[in-house]
């Protein structure tokens, strides 16, 4: 009958309807679940990404107080140098004036001796 009819396509229409809303509901969960999936990676990335300008940050101040504790060993032993290299030089110029002096009295002591003869 018509009535039956028009029962039919109001079920029908009734289970379009529904069949619609639920792919529309599903894929209003695909892109639900991609955003997520693209949020949890842009995280991700960021996270590596701090983690990462961090470890190089703690290498760059371990190189850096590594360079600065070998320039201080470096500047000590120059320093040692130096006054080793000094103190040899003083003494160099010590003998030598200590060996004018003895060949001045030598000198001297020759001409006395001469005058004496």
């Amino acid at each position: 009958t018509k009535a039956g009819r028009n029962e039919h396509r109001e079920e029908a229409r009734a289970a379009q309807a529904r069949a619609a809303l639920a792919s529309q509901r599903h894929e209003e969960d695909l892109l639900t679940q991609a955003y997520r999936h693209t949020l949890e990676q842009k995280r991700a990335e960021a996270a590596r990404e701090t983690r990462e300008a961090a470890e190089l940050a703690t290498a760059r101040s371990r190189l850096e107080a590594f360079a600065r504790k070998q320039r201080g060993a470096q500047e000590a032993e120059m320093q040692g140098r130096l006054e080793r290299r000094s103190g040899m030089v003083a003494a160099g110029f010590a003998m030598g004036v200590l060996m004018a002096c003895c060949w001045r009295r030598g000198k001297q002591d020759s001409q006395r001796l001469a005058g004496l003869a």
